[in-house]
């Protein structure tokens, strides 16, 4: 064989592979709904596996602003749910998630208890890392929209 069918030849097998390899729409939802259900019924370690590492900060920020008053709220609460609202892919290696949660414990103030918000959208930045999409927080979770709890 020549030089230039065995270039084609790759060429083919590598993008051939290089879509197997990529996740699909469903898994990086998957991804994102797990962080979120973690970030928002206050499981910061599970967060954090589903994070990138520098995004460790965010998580320790709000969990050290939780009294024991909060958890005792928060433990007796009912557990909130997530569901995917949209999923865009900006470039190979960056998605976005915009998530539904309902039924969510929000912590308000300090020193003030936590309350239920009945629904929110909050969209979550995936950036692939090391051949895995991992949640990239640039801050604390906001909301695109609230209802008024």
């Amino acid at each position: 064989m020549n030089n230039t069918l065995y270039s084609i030849l790759f060429a083919v097998m590598a993008t051939a592979c290089g879509g197997l390899s990529s996740p699909t729409d469903e898994q990086l939802c998957q991804q994102a709904a797990d962080f979120a259900k973690a970030y928002f019924n206050y499981d910061y370690p599970r967060a954090a596996e589903l994070a990138m590492p520098e995004s460790a900060r965010w998580l320790q920020f709000a969990a050290s602003n939780l009294t024991q008053a909060d958890l005792d709220v928060i433990n007796a609460a009912e557990e909130a749910s997530v569901s995917i609202d949209d999923l865009t892919r900006i470039n190979d290696s960056t998605v976005t998630v915009t998530i539904e949660v309902e039924n969510i414990l929000l912590k308000d103030t300090i020193g003030r208890p936590p309350h239920v918000v009945s629904e929110a959208r909050y969209p979550l930045v995936l950036v692939s890392r090391d051949g895995r999409y991992l949640i990239k927080m640039e801050g604390l979770p906001q909301s695109e929209r609230q209802s008024r709890d």
